[in-house]
């Protein structure tokens, strides 16, 4: 039986939530509890292919965000340092 698609848009929505607060918080148990399912769903989402694809992007452009917030505060840090 195919899902409908209000169910497949509920579910891309938490998947969305659950990624979100996995970014955000310390603990699958406390991501878990921020979405709003148990940690056991969590930890089987984590397993999925496609919801671990999507996790693994928003880490990427975490990472990638960051590193390039650090190496813009880097360069200001230097020319800063040079004028000493």
């Amino acid at each position: 039986m195919a899902e409908s698609k209000n169910s497949q848009d509920g579910k891309a929505r938490l998947y969305e939530t659950a990624i979100a607060a996995l970014m955000i918080h310390s603990s699958i148990k406390e991501a878990a509890a921020a979405t709003g399912i148990t940690s056991r769903t969590l930890q089987a989402w984590l397993i999925r292919p496609e919801f671990r694809a999507k996790y693994n992007a928003v880490k990427r452009s975490v990472v990638h965000v960051a590193t390039a917030r650090l190496r813009s505060g880097m360069l200001h840090s230097i020319k800063v340092l040079e004028k000493i």
